[in-house]
């Protein structure tokens, strides 16, 4: 029974204590506090820290569009293969993000209606296409310099993996807590 207790607190003071990192580390990209992910960027738990979508440290720099905090933790050492619950690594969840910012442009919705009627599809099909492409992640209202700043950390990251695989022998390593499970056609 004493073992039992010892073990339990054991337990939940190491699960206390990864939350506590877990927090730290996403709480400092998320106030943009370069300083501080530097110096947490120096250990291996907090580069591969999840969150509650199994979300690395390196992908929510890279969905905040902080190329300068994608920089610091791609060069100590982030995985930039890992991939998220879904399946998804950070190139991918900015590739979806780019996709769905550009097809929710006043522009491109006019002309997939357009193309929508003249492939004979209903006015409620469109309707409800247009409406489920602009409730898809309505935080992707993104300005243009934020567009350019996602832009700029994909193609760092394209520049990183590239680098990494020759490295490799061109060969991709599964990473730790990777899902070979992805659903077609999920979004982020």
């Amino acid at each position: 029974m004493k073992n039992l207790l010892v073990m339990t607190v054991c337990l939940i003071t190491s699960m206390s204590f990864a939350d506590s990192v877990e927090k730290s580390v996403f709480e400092a990209i998320k106030n943009g506090d370069v300083e501080e992910v530097k110096r947490m960027a120096t250990t291996k738990e907090n580069l591969a820290a999840r969150d509650v979508h199994g979300r690395t440290p390196l992908m929510n720099a890279a969905e905040q569009g902080n190329l300068q905090m994608a920089t610091v933790l791609a060069e100590a050492g982030a995985d930039i293969n890992a991939k998220d619950k879904k399946g998804f690594t950070a190139i991918e969840i900015l590739e979806s993000m780019l996709r769905r910012i550009h097809l929710n442009t006043p522009e491109n919705k006019q002309k997939r209606i357009e193309q929508m009627r003249r492939e004979g599809f209903s006015e409620e099909v469109i309707r409800k296409d247009i409406q489920m492409i602009e409730n898809s992640v309505p935080s992707l209202q993104k300005s243009a310099d934020d567009v350019r700043k996602l832009q700029g950390v994909l193609d760092y990251l394209k520049q990183v993996k590239e680098a990494k695989d020759k490295a490799d022998g061109g060969r991709e390593k599964p990473s730790a807590g990777s899902s070979s499970n992805r659903v077609e056609g999920a979004t982020h």
